[in-house]
């Protein structure tokens, strides 16, 4: 048995060729359709490649010079080289829609264009090959009319002819013309006879030759489109196709490049970036001393470093008595001196004299007092976070039992943002501590409580605490990490 595809339409559809001219319209159709459908697609890539591309160029950082804290952030330096990712997006979209058009849909066009001339040749062609043989057919008919009234004239003839050769009345001159007019019509119709057997053997010779060779040619060449415009589509669709997958590669790629360039994120590097370049030698300031006004001569009111003596003791942890100007000088270096102070001279404008109460301090300017205090409220502060993480933990506990209870994830941030204050407030209480013991420890703070009771009780927040006693610094946690 013969393969279907090696089958004839023009040997065995020669009877359907209005059909096949249908289909053929048809298939037309479609084709159009699809390549306007590639059109339409291939704008809308190229529109969207433009606009995404010009979309993330307007957010581009603009150039300027890059310090070195700038190098150290992960973020703000992924974030910059993030953008390039993005632009790959929008050129893929764009040079995928660029090859679609190369590659795709003007072969398509050409083919289309093409296609159409052969098939309007074909109905051509197929008109004027109708129409020959309509007229032939009416020739042949026109002949064989002619033939059938010779043959009726030549039977007429010969009964006049008959009935004068057997009627004794007629005459022998009437007879003579009666087989004159009967050899006339006899001539006539041999004539028309050969005429129509001539006209006959052409019609057929014409008709074979329409069948077997010009029909069969035309529905040939329809065979032939229909075939040449499946196997192009199909090939110039498999190319889309191929062109998808190349795009889709290409937008892989610049997802994997991106995932690559965030991937350089880190939190941890970037805190600690932040934190070595913004930490000072500050400490948040120390709480306010009480001023005893009514201690206060005269002379006292009107100087700074005397209202300071006496605010934080005559003896402030490390300098002597004697050495209070330096003290205070040292304070006033710190501090500096408010507005009021500057443009008046009234130290009494604000309670915060010598920016006591108010302003950053540094480590090295607090006062034995002061140290005791600050360490006091710290370690408050870390007994607090330590409590805040158990009570954590133990939600955390129950939310990973039960999901449905909490948000997991959010606890366990919690907990690793409680655990990061843990270390730093243990760092600094212990660098507090090794500073508290270098002054001179509980009985420098014994001798500095009671110089301060003896001129400014009231500048003891609570004289009853017992004396400090240094702890060592907790281990740092490795979760908090």
């Amino acid at each position: 048995m013969s393969k279907m595809g090696s089958r004839s339409w023009g040997v065995e559809l020669w009877d359907q060729m209005d059909y096949l001219l249908q289909h053929e319209n048809d298939q037309f159709s479609i084709y159009d359709h699809h390549v306007r459908l590639l059109c339409e697609l291939q704008k809308l890539f190229v529109d969207f490649g433009k606009k995404y591309r010009k979309t993330v160029a307007n957010y581009i950082p603009k150039k300027k010079s890059v310090s070195t804290f700038d190098t150290k952030l992960t973020y703000k330096s992924v974030l910059a080289d993030s953008v390039t990712s993005f632009l790959d997006f929008g050129t893929s979209f764009e040079n995928y829609g660029a090859e679609l058009l190369k590659s795709v849909i003007t072969p398509l066009k050409s083919e289309y264009d093409r296609e159409r001339k052969v098939a309007d040749k074909v109905i051509a062609d197929y008109a004027r090959h109708s129409n020959h043989r309509e007229r032939e057919k009416k020739r042949l008919e026109d002949t064989w009319r002619a033939h059938v009234n010779a043959l009726k004239e030549k039977q007429k003839a010969e009964t006049v002819s008959t009935l004068a050769q057997s009627d004794p009345n007629i005459s022998q001159e009437e007879r003579l013309k009666a087989q004159s007019n009967l050899s006339i019509k006899n001539d006539a119709f041999v004539a028309t006879q050969q005429t129509y057997a001539a006209e006959m053997r052409e019609f057929n010779d014409n008709q074979r030759h329409y069948f077997t060779h010009s029909l069969c040619t035309l529905i040939a060449e329809l065979e032939m489109l229909d075939r040449q415009r499946s196997k192009m589509t199909q090939e110039l669709l498999l190319k889309c196709s191929d062109l998808s997958e190349s795009l889709s590669k290409q937008l892989s790629d610049s997802a994997q490049s991106l995932r690559n360039t965030v991937s350089r994120i880190d939190p941890e590097a970037d805190c600690r970036a932040v934190l070595e370049a913004r930490k000072t030698d500050y400490h948040f300031p120390v709480d306010l001393p009480f001023l005893n006004l009514a201690q206060c001569t005269q002379a006292t009111l009107e100087n700074q470093s005397a209202l300071v003596n006496l605010m934080l003791g005559t003896s402030n942890g490390f300098a002597a008595k004697g050495n209070a100007e330096k003290v205070s000088k040292g304070i006033h270096n710190l501090f500096g001196k408010s507005k009021t102070q500057t443009s008046d001279g009234n130290v009494l404008q604000t309670p915060f004299i010598a920016g006591i109460g108010y302003k950053p301090v540094k480590e090295t300017d607090m006062t034995v007092i002061q140290l005791n205090d600050r360490i006091k409220t710290l370690k408050d502060n870390l007994d607090k976070v330590t409590r805040a993480i158990t009570a954590t933990q133990r939600l955390l506990d129950s939310y990973v039992q039960n999901p449905s209870l909490g948000n997991q994830r959010e606890s366990e941030e919690t907990i690793a943002k409680l655990q990061r204050q843990t270390f730093s407030l243990s760092e600094l209480i212990s660098k507090l501590e090794s500073r508290y013991t270098s002054m001179g420890g509980d009985k420098a703070l014994a001798d500095a409580q009671s110089s301060l009771e003896c001129t400014n009780p009231y500048a003891i927040s609570n004289p009853t605490d017992k004396p400090l006693r240094p702890t060592s610094m907790p281990k740092r946690d490795t979760l908090s990490e």
